[in-house]
């Protein structure tokens, strides 16, 4: 979080993207940072969504857009594993089978029809630098690869969560570099050319290699 308030007020962000809003703690958290931030927030899980939406209406917040489903690789409807016990932990790919997930442990196994969309489709709606926090639970992939598109023609910072930081080797012919910021697993993925705000931040990066 000290470096997410960090980008916001140094990096020159005009655009925050929260995919996986879960109730919106980093989006609050930017406007609180930055109250004239466009945002767009992506969160597929009802109760998440009916609590986002009262936020947005009795703060009467009109630079917040709210997309309802998740994001993916294609557009269209998906089936997103609940997270019933905490609502933090649904997701597009199922762990249930790994006893070391929370998927597991919560014992998850109801499944929703959502929607879902790419982050290319709102690329042409997205203005000057952009930050984008990505909270999946196991979908990293299938967001960055339905942002080809929209990675291409931003260049946006990017903090994200992955417990496989293979699945990041989607980003190699992009020029990204890759900071680990905790033990677990949480990355700051940055576009070679901005490079420098990583030593303004303390941090190092090292260059994302191939799949």
């Amino acid at each position: 979080m000290a470096v997410f308030a960090a980008l916001l007020r140094e990096a020159g962000i005009n655009t925050f993207l929260d995919v996986g809003a879960n109730v919106g703690l980093y989006s609050w958290s930017a406007l609180s940072v930055n109250p004239c931030l466009q945002l767009f927030l992506f969160e597929p899980d009802t109760r998440n969504i009916d609590l986002l939406h009262r936020t947005i209406r009795a703060n009467h917040l009109d630079n917040v857009s709210l997309w309802d489903g998740a994001v993916a690789d294609q557009a269209g409807e998906m089936d997103l594993l609940v997270d019933e016990a905490s609502g933090a932990t649904g997701s597009l790919v199922d762990h249930t089978a790994n006893e070391a997930s929370l998927h597991f442990a919560y014992g998850l196994g109801i499944r929703s029809r959502v929607k879902a969309t790419t982050l290319d489709t709102v690329a042409e709606r997205v203005q000057g630098n952009v930050l984008v926090k990505i909270d999946v639970e196991g979908a990293e992939r299938l967001v960055l690869q339905g942002g080809r598109k929209f990675i291409e023609r931003h260049r946006p910072l990017i903090l994200i969560e992955c417990f496989d930081a293979e699945r990041l080797g989607i980003l190699h012919h992009d020029h990204y570099l890759r900071t680990t910021l905790d033990e677990n697993g949480n990355f700051l993925l940055i576009p070679e050319e901005r490079s420098t705000l990583l030593a303004a931040f303390g941090l190092n990066g090292t260059p994302i290699t191939a799949i």
